[in-house]
């Protein structure tokens, strides 16, 4: 009987999982892509090299939409390496 129950809890988590991919998949392709050009300017008006910033994040969500987590980590820090100031790392 625990064994059923852990088999649904798990397929709930799948299910949430699915949704929230879904909605990031969505809010990328919708909004963040579109209007990348015009958020990085803006952000890079506020703090110079926020930029880089804007385009990881929406390629990080790419990566998580896909599946492709490993991806995820090395985009993270390669925008923040490319941002003045910071050492560069090599990948």
């Amino acid at each position: 009987m625990a064994w059923g129950l852990w088999n649904k809890i798990k397929q709930g988590f799948k299910k949430v999982g699915s949704v929230v991919k879904s909605a990031a998949k969505f809010v990328n392709d919708k909004i963040i892509k579109p209007f990348k050009p015009m958020i990085s300017a803006v952000a890079n008006t506020i703090k110079p090299g926020a930029g880089m910033i804007v385009e990881a994040v929406s390629d990080g969500i790419d990566s998580v939409a896909t599946g492709d987590y490993k991806n995820v980590a090395e985009l993270g820090l390669r925008a923040i390496s490319n941002r003045p100031g910071y050492k560069k790392l090599n990948f």
